[in-house]
């Protein structure tokens, strides 16, 4: 997760001037250090290299404890639903052949923690093609899908695309293809509105043909979800949970040296102290930062985004468009 990045930092480390978005260092904690965690580290990995991945994988963990924590709260917590966007018309006829990129543009409004996922396509035109390129982008990050077409057969696409901003395209250059006329109109839609004029809905779709806007998707026809994000949750929460995160990364390094084959990690502490501590942070310290970060959380994520996070469920738009 990019909001982990620089999140809790190490004195020892070359940090370029940088301090911890989070004002913690990892030396905050007693026992830790670079040196430390370099005498337990194993002949393949630097202390800093081993303190890095430590906070790596703690963030992860924290996620899921927080996860399993706001799940007792919450009547649902990642709640999903799902759209189909465009309607294949093959009966109204094709379009011809035209050296332009042409789709659907996918857009999520009023939604914090919502996220565009795109599981897979079906598309159809009146054309046989090899290695037909597809293009799925969210602005940052594009990605381009092969497909062998059968004119006249629709032919299903594995995606599973997940957007990092609000809007996603799904484009296809039609010069050598004559796509089927489809609807975005028709789009069939649960809990959100795609071309419906209705100004609170999460989601707004439009035709891409070139760079005009329409009503018809060429040809593509999109399956997809707007997932709320508890990876985005977290990363807002993120301060309240700044010890969590400290003494989670902390348990980490002392299992490793608990483990540790290496005959020197004695000169840390003694094997007493960690004895001691180890179940100490995991046990009392860790439980309680973690919850006292989420205690009062309820509130936040309903006023956050209340499609993603209430105690009632979902709040349906149960216009269609």
């Amino acid at each position: 997760m990019l909001c982990l990045k620089d999140f809790i930092l190490s004195k020892g480390c070359t940090n370029n001037g940088k301090v911890p978005k989070s004002g913690l260092w990892l030396e905050n904690l007693e026992g830790i250090s670079v040196k430390n965690a370099a005498q337990i580290a194993d002949n393949h990995q630097s202390g800093a290299q081993l303190i890095q991945e430590k906070i790596d994988f703690a963030g992860q963990l924290v996620l899921e404890d927080a996860r399993a924590m706001l799940l007792k709260e919450f009547a649902t917590s990642e709640t999903k639903e799902a759209a189909l966007i465009g309607v294949l018309e093959p009966e109204l006829g094709y379009y011809d052949p035209e050296n332009a990129d042409k789709g659907v543009y996918i857009e999520k409004r009023y939604s914090t923690l919502g996220q565009i996922v795109i599981d897979s396509l079906t598309v159809l035109a009146d054309t046989t093609v090899t290695d037909k390129v597809i293009t799925v982008s969210d602005g940052i990050n594009p990605q381009e899908f092969k497909v062998n077409l059968e004119a006249g057969v629709p032919t299903e696409v594995e995606v599973n695309y997940k957007g990092i901003t609000d809007w996603v395209t799904v484009k296809w250059n039609t010069s050598d293809i004559s796509p089927a006329a489809s609807s975005i109109r028709k789009s069939i839609t649960r809990g959100f509105c795609g071309y419906c004029g209705n100004s609170d809905a999460p989601i707004f779709i439009k035709g891409i043909n070139g760079s005009n806007r329409g009503y018809s998707s060429y040809g593509i026809q999109v399956h997809m979800q707007l997932a709320c994000s508890m990876e985005k949750a977290f990363c807002h929460l993120l301060d309240d949970l700044k010890f969590a995160m400290l003494y989670k990364v902390g348990i980490l390094i002392l299992k490793e040296w608990q483990s540790s084959s290496r005959l020197n990690f004695l000169s840390i502490h003694s094997d007493e102290w960690l004895q001691y501590k180890l179940p100490e942070w995991e046990e009392l310290t860790y439980p309680q930062h973690l919850k006292s970060g989420l205690m009062n959380i309820s509130t936040y994520l309903d006023k956050m985004d209340s499609r993603c996070f209430q105690k009632d469920g979902w709040k349906y738009d149960e216009t269609t468009g």
